[in-house]
């Protein structure tokens, strides 16, 4: 059970006040003044920052978007703190000196995820500009470097309709859209996850859309015997082929099969798994995972239906990695961790059992372009997102920045550039790049987009009566 302990500041009161007549002939003494609360400035670090907040046991990064006010009484909010798709809340003033400064953490959603409480340490390097984080509580901690958002960029000029893709029960349910596929004999076909309530387990769905626009689902993905709980993932580019997990075990459904679930087997060793895309071959790849190999999660790709292959790492062979996005060709998308796992390399495998180590980050999906190169959809430190171009045969790197606080998961090839998808802090976002000029368009106030297909529609999730619903973004202007 966790105390709380209040303190009582009382601040020093100026002596010699002066008297005003009130009309009357009374002479008594001045009734002393009500302490005052003391107030403490933090205008030098007013407004938001945002950064990689890591933490040693057990490893784990997450992006942490922290905003102030100029000033606030001791023991007073002060500003908030979300850390990205897991929890956030409100922080209390406790200590203000430039350049430290120190807060209270008290979590108001997501809870459960975290723990809750905690003094977060603050220090301010103005020349540097950047805002050092160091949360605390007990024996346990996490630490890490903020930085001011950079200037957003112009606003797309492409309009977008939302279709609510609607949940497995109605109001009591949620729902997530994760993949699209391309228009196939006249229906597109999205992959994702719903359940009933909150506390629930979560079943794979998909949702067929017509061409008019009509969709129907959610659909529920079959399981096999002894399953209860499944996510979907990914889907192929043709809309034939399913694959996530059912109870962190890699599965695939298939249309040809009336969707019928397929276990799939983790690489040799390894327990635990999952796909997360799947090519128009049927290849697909995403990571095994053990609490007793060295290294606990590997990058692994399933040939169809064949025994898994284990992707290297050409970083450090204990490293962990984790494979994302599969195209057509066969090349695939991911990431590679040094022997702490502290630092990643994006990296994409090549079918000849090469490799391109592309730089710091994490390679979230990628698509082909008509002059034979590869856009890839990347974060790095999970706080930048980026499109980068790349030439296979070289390796060479052409990069995008598409700003701070943000990730790219996904991209697809247009006449002269690109589109990509993913979210700043925690809004669905779409950036368009035509050959000249860059621009950003926020889909939603909250949440995020994780798929586009070549036809420039967009699936994420958003909050429809403060619930997760799966939503469709359609573009109405060319």
């Amino acid at each position: 059970m966790r105390r709380f302990v209040l303190f009582a500041l009382l601040c020093c009161v100026a002596e010699g006040a002066m008297l005003v007549g009130c009309g009357d002939d009374s002479t008594g003494p001045e009734p002393e003044p009500e302490p005052q609360p003391q107030m403490l400035s933090f205008a030098a670090i007013a407004g938001e920052w945002t950064g990689t907040v890591t933490q040693p046991s057990p490893p784990m990064a997450y992006v942490t978007v922290l905003t102030l006010e100029t000033e606030a009484q001791f023991d007073s909010p002060v500003g908030t703190i979300e850390y990205t798709e897991l929890c956030g809340g409100r922080l209390y003033a406790q200590q203000a000196s430039e350049p430290n400064y120190r807060v209270s953490e008290h979590l108001t959603y997501g809870i459960e995820r975290c723990i809750n409480g905690g003094k977060i340490t603050l220090t301010h390097d103005p020349v540097a500009g950047t805002l050092s984080y160091q949360w605390r509580l007990g024996g346990i901690g996490s630490s890490g470097v903020l930085t001011r958002p950079r200037a957003p960029l112009p606003g797309g000029t492409v309009a977008y309709t939302a279709t609510d893709l609607g949940t497995l029960n109605g109001s009591d349910g949620w729902s997530a859209a994760t993949d699209i596929s391309d228009l196939t004999g006249g229906t597109l076909r999205i992959a994702g996850t719903s359940a009933v309530g909150a506390n629930v387990e979560t079943v794979a769905v998909r949702w067929e859309v017509n061409e008019s626009g009509d969709v129907d689902g959610p659909l529920l993905l079959p399981l096999s015997d002894g399953f209860s709980a499944a996510d979907a993932r990914g889907i192929s580019d043709d809309g034939l082929i399913i694959v996530g997990h059912a109870e962190n075990l890699p599965v695939r459904w298939d249309r040809e099969a009336s969707w019928a679930m397929t276990e799939l087997v983790p690489y040799d060793g390894y327990e635990y798994g999952g796909v997360f895309d799947v090519n128009n071959d049927g290849a697909g790849v995403g990571w095994s995972t053990s609490g007793s190999q060295t290294p606990v999660r590997v990058a692994t790709r399933w040939d169809g239906l064949e025994s898994p292959i284990r992707l290297p790492n050409p970083i450090h062979p204990n490293g962990v990695s984790r494979a994302r996005g599969i195209n057509n060709s066969g090349i695939v998308a991911g990431e590679v961790w040094d022997a702490n796992n502290v630092s990643a390399q994006a990296i994409l495998w090549l079918p000849d059992d090469t490799w391109c180590t592309l730089g710091p980050g994490i390679a979230h999906d990628l698509t082909d372009t008509s002059d034979g190169t590869i856009l890839v959809a990347v974060s790095v430190d999970a706080t930048m997102a980026k499109v980068w171009k790349v030439t296979v045969s070289s390796c060479d790197v052409t990069e995008w920045e598409l700003g701070s606080s943000q990730v790219a998961f996904d991209v697809r090839a247009t006449e002269g550039g690109w589109e990509a998808v993913g979210m700043k802090a925690d809004a669905p976002m779409v950036w368009a790049y035509d050959g000249t000029e860059l621009t950003a368009t926020q889909l939603a106030d909250d949440l995020k987009a994780r798929g586009i297909n070549q036809a420039g529609e967009i699936v994420g999730r958003s909050m429809v009566n403060g619930a997760w619903h799966g939503i469709l973004w359609t573009p109405t202007q060319p």
